[in-house]
């Protein structure tokens, strides 16, 4: 969308950031230029922004948010746990990649959010959440020293990784008919993914799954690591 760009690395924090300008294409939509800052060396913070952002362009600026990604990496779960554990309400799912190399996408590229789970090392998977700007405008989040609000949005509503109290699970199968459902559901719950198992209790044998849930134990970390976001 761009002609040109400039890189280059915040003073103080040594955090690269590229600027891109000379627009190809005259729609509306498109900004005049794109501001992107990552953080590599330090956590990213609204002063640092504020810092790039006054060095590059004159007074009377306005700046808005368009789009973040809101990460946590995470030790001591794998991808398949939190593939096994997605609860989502998105209308699209997919994963693409070879064993070791996967990723989890929820929700499409161009959908106002969308969560990615893959393996970033060998011992890290990386929860990701791409907000684009119908989301953040819902959710009143528009200038830089708004973004400080992600410490308490609810990014967990469209999707969340949950996890079957066993033994409430347990008691609700008692409750049903034999049969093919009651026996598979008993056999290998843990082998269904939480959306299939979900909609076998729903729609095969007629139990609202959401009393039967918990957050798992990673859902509590990543709230955890939330609260301690800094800006």
């Amino acid at each position: 969308m761009y002609a040109r760009l400039i890189p280059g690395k915040c003073h103080a924090a040594k955090n690269p950031f590229e600027l891109k300008f000379g627009k190809l294409h005259q729609y509306t939509n498109i900004p005049p230029f794109r501001l992107s800052i990552r953080s590599d060396r330090t956590p990213l913070s609204g002063a640092q922004v504020a810092a790039v952002a006054n060095s590059l362009f004159r007074r009377g600026l306005r700046v808005q948010v368009t789009y973040v990604e809101f990460t946590f990496d995470v030790l001591g779960y794998s991808f398949a746990y939190f593939r096994q554990r997605l609860f989502t309400r998105a209308r699209s799912t997919t994963e693409l990649g070879r064993e070791g190399h996967k990723t989890f996408y929820a929700e499409k590229p161009r959908s106002p959010w969308q969560l990615r789970v893959y393996q970033k090392t060998e011992s890290i998977v990386r929860v990701e959440y791409a907000l684009r700007r119908a989301f953040l405008r819902a959710q009143r989040i528009e200038q830089i020293e708004d973004l400080v609000g992600l410490r308490n949005l609810n990014v967990w509503a469209p999707a969340s990784f949950q996890e079957f109290n066993e033994d409430r699970l347990a008691a609700a199968l008692e409750k049903i008919p034999s049969g093919w459902a009651k026996s598979r559901l008993q056999e290998s719950p843990h082998r269904l993914t939480f959306r299939m198992l979900s909609t076998a209790l729903r729609w095969r044998c007629g139990i609202d799954p959401a009393p039967l849930l918990r957050r798992s134990k990673a859902q509590h970390l990543l709230r955890s690591m939330q609260d301690s976001v800094l800006w």
